[in-house]
């Protein structure tokens, strides 16, 4: 029982935190990406740099990349920054599926640590008939109950744990998607700026 409710109040803070910090993601993020892309139309890249150095999103630190490591005097700029811009994709995508891993792992694992305490429970039981040497409902009645409470802790923190799992996956995705247009959105106005 310890167990499952050291991996219920793990499942909790997970989701807390990926709820809270993906919300950031989206809200926050808007937010600087309509801030640097007004800086770049303005044509003011030092201060889009400075935008996005003090910013802790992952958006910015992909924005900051792309701006970093692009060189616009360069024959292949194009090339280099759709590169680039893959890349940030990825670690994006990275970023959003963190702590992810966990929640699945407690989905899966939660049922079978369950289905120990039902073991334990059982033998319990049983070293209580030996003990006594009665066959009585009374007997095994402690041992038994504390298998069908291991049964059922097992099973909710599973079907908790993987709800959640696949509600953050979706929105994990989603958040990939809603990345890809803004650096998509991003690199335009990039370019433009560092054309003119």
């Amino acid at each position: 029982m310890w167990s499952l409710l050291i991996c219920s109040l793990a499942t909790w803070a997970i989701v807390a935190e990926r709820l809270w910090t993906q919300r950031s993601y989206v809200v926050d993020g808007k937010t600087l990406l309509q801030h640097v892309t007004d800086l770049l139309s303005a044509g003011d890249i030092n201060k889009a740099r400075a935008a996005c150095e003090r910013s802790e999103l992952p958006l910015a630190q992909a924005m900051l990349m792309i701006m970093s490591e692009t060189k616009p005097d360069s024959p292949r700029f194009e090339e280099s920054l759709s590169k680039l811009v893959a890349r940030a994709r990825i670690e994006l995508s990275q970023t959003y599926k963190q702590y992810l891993w966990i929640l699945g792992t407690i989905g899966s694992a939660t049922p079978f640590l369950g289905l120990f305490g039902t073991v334990v429970g059982i033998l319990t039981a049983f070293g209580e008939i030996a003990r006594t040497g009665d066959t009585g409902f009374a007997v095994v009645a402690a041992g038994i109950s504390e298998a069908l409470i291991a049964t059922a802790a097992g099973i909710i923190v599973a079907v908790i744990a993987v709800a959640f799992f696949n509600f953050l996956q979706v929105r994990t995705a989603r958040l990939a998607v809603e990345s890809r247009l803004a650096l998509e959105s991003f690199m335009e106005t990039w370019q433009d700026a560092v054309q003119k």
